[in-house]
């Protein structure tokens, strides 16, 4: 299915880190001791009403609406030292990969909860400036995302699972779509690396 992409992000697309960009999935790379740590976290942690998790370009602005905590951004410059489990899988990651942290600009963790109205929700880039993405499913649900190419192609489509996490180039377009029937809980870490 073809869809439309907005002009801002064709515009201010970043540009990728490496050719061809990274698009990765990965499963059962973080220990199990850690992946329930998580999702019991996410029941312990207050979380904040967002109307709109993309940058709400669409014509119906509620179209997403979702929970959110920022556990850190290129303005507060910090990490709660309660919220530092919540990056533990991608350090655990780039330890396993040997990858080096040059800045991390955004991390956040987001709850969106079931919707009789399930739908794919917009297309976008996370930041204008080029990045790489970690998004890791903390829990079990439904709410795939799916990833395009410059025509609004999918190319990739995920589907929730515990534990599983795409590494991936921010210059995809990408987005994410509502669950039926649970909650769906996803870590977002915007970085960039040596």
């Amino acid at each position: 299915m073809k869809r439309e992409i907005h002009n801002i992000f064709k515009e201010n697309r970043p540009t990728p880190f490496k050719y061809p960009p990274i698009l990765e999935v990965y499963d059962d790379f973080i220990p199990s001791l850690i992946m329930d740590k998580l999702e019991n976290l996410i029941y312990q942690t207050p979380f904040f009403y967002q109307k709109n998790i993309t940058h709400n370009l669409s014509s119906s602005s509620n179209k997403d609406i979702t929970f959110s905590k920022r556990l850190f951004d290129d303005l507060d410059q910090y990490v709660s030292s309660s919220l530092f489990s919540f990056l533990e899988p991608l350090y655990f990651f780039l330890i396993q990969k040997n990858i080096v942290i040059n800045t991390i600009s955004q991390a956040r963790v987001f709850l969106q909860p079931p919707s009789l109205n399930p739908e794919i929700l917009d297309i976008h880039i996370d930041q204008f400036n080029p990045h790489m993405v970690f998004l890791y499913y903390i829990n079990d649900s439904e709410g795939d995302t799916y990833f395009y190419n410059h025509e609004g192609e999918v190319i990739k489509q995920v589907s929730p699972k515990k534990g599983r996490f795409m590494w991936f180039d921010g210059s995809y377009y990408h987005c994410g779509s509502k669950p039926e029937s649970n909650t769906r809980a996803i870590l977002n870490i915007n970085l960039t690396i040596k």
